[in-house]
């Protein structure tokens, strides 16, 4: 996971697609890091009422692969 991919949620968040815009590392639970995503894509707006193209959203780094999926590398 690094700056510039660009990435899809899954599972419970499941149903946007952004660019990565910032990436702080962790490695447990307590330490969990951190991944900012610029919102590109909205595919449930009803879900995700609040969020727009170009908003930020951030998930956890640490087991990211639960929350996002990479789908074209930077």
């Amino acid at each position: 996971m690094k700056i510039g991919d660009k990435v899809r949620t899954i599972g419970f968040n499941e149903g946007l697609v952004g660019i990565v815009t910032k990436v702080r590392e962790g490695f447990d639970t307590q330490n969990h890091g951190m991944i900012e995503i610029q919102i590109t894509e909205n595919l449930k707006p009803k879900v995700f009422s609040w969020l727009k193209s170009g908003d930020l959203e951030h998930f956890c780094f640490y087991e990211w692969n639960k929350d996002l999926e990479i789908l074209e590398e930077s």
